[in-house]
């Protein structure tokens, strides 16, 4: 583990330890705020090959979907609609055409 250990907080180390554990995952990262404040931030490494520190950059992957479909949620849509990917297509380059269909016709 790196980063500050907070000896009250102990226990959100002992959770994460068991969470990447049991799920063997290598590595992860924590961070917990409290009143608009970071109280504790730190870094886990299970059998990682570098040290995961609490500031170690990690790849998104398929979280941006969620992120996306958060974001929208709280602009106020409640889904994504028709006239959400027409109001898209007219800011930026999207196509209108079926874009796949090049690749499997």
């Amino acid at each position: 583990m790196s980063g500050t250990a907070v000896a009250a907080l102990s226990g959100f180390d002992d959770t994460m330890k068991s969470y990447l554990l049991a799920r063997g995952i290598s590595a992860g990262q924590l961070a917990v705020t409290y009143r608009g404040r970071l109280v504790l931030a730190r870094g886990y490494g299970n059998n990682s090959p570098q040290l995961i520190q609490p500031t170690s950059l990690f790849r998104v992957a398929r979280l941006s979907k969620s992120l996306t479909a958060a974001a929208i949620v709280r602009l106020g849509y409640s889904e994504i609609d028709p006239p959400l990917w027409r109001a898209a297509r007219a800011v930026t380059s999207w196509p209108t055409h079926n874009f796949w269909s090049k690749y499997y016709a």
